[in-house]
């Protein structure tokens, strides 16, 4: 409909309920380009939808809009203001900021389980391509950190380093002992270091 007799609609307000619903990327990104060329030639347009990432890409189009969302409360409901990151960061990136907060003291605490997940999945990302060379797809994460050592991806002193993360960090190992926050945070900065400053040099090419 919208595609036909578009020549006025300068005082049109346009309402829409999940427009990408099963939509695949290429299409869900037509629907989003076809959406943000329509916005100078209406009055206003509304989207409810349920998928981050269709929000996602429409900013990506360098397009403008305002963020709210349905917050329940109690037996009522009350629409509040968000801001982009809240809806367009993956769970992976929220859970960095998360961290890095921690570390800068502008939380309180941060469970170790989170730090632990955050860990894992970062060095799976960044040894993505020798994982899968090394069929280590299936490997849990301390097997998985053997299998590069022994393929020659990591030297004995990196994986001693990284497992010495997963051992602190692992909360099975700690059953019968805690560790205080200044521990956990000092944990935590030695952890980004290691992915977001020593790690850099294995994705650029320098022997790790």
């Amino acid at each position: 409909m919208l595609s036909k007799g578009t020549d006025d609609l300068s005082r049109t307000v346009i309402i829409l309920d999940d427009p990408n619903t099963s939509f695949d990327e290429n299409r869900l990104g037509s629907a989003v380009e076809f959406l943000k060329d329509l916005l100078p030639n209406i009055n206003q347009m509304i989207i409810l939808t349920h998928y981050p990432n269709f929000v996602k890409r429409y900013f990506e189009l360098k397009a403008s809009a305002k963020l709210f969302k349905i917050q329940k409360k109690h037996t009522t409901s009350r629409i509040i203001p968000i801001e982009q990151n809240e809806i367009c960061q993956s769970d992976h990136e929220k859970l960095c900021d998360e961290i890095i907060e921690f570390i800068e003291r502008r939380t309180q605490g941060v469970p170790r389980e989170k730090i632990r997940i955050f860990y894992e999945n970062h060095i799976k990302i960044i040894f993505r391509k020798d994982i899968v060379k090394f069929n280590l797809e299936s490997e849990q994460f301390g097997p998985l950190l053997k299998g590069l050592k022994s393929n020659g991806v990591l030297s004995n002193a990196k994986f001693n380093e990284m497992d010495g993360h997963r051992t602190f960090l692992n909360l099975e190992q700690h059953i019968y002992s805690t560790a205080n926050s200044e521990e956990i945070r000092d944990r935590a900065e030695q952890v980004m270091e290691l992915l977001f400053n020593s790690c850099n040099r294995r994705i650029k090419g320098v022997r790790y």
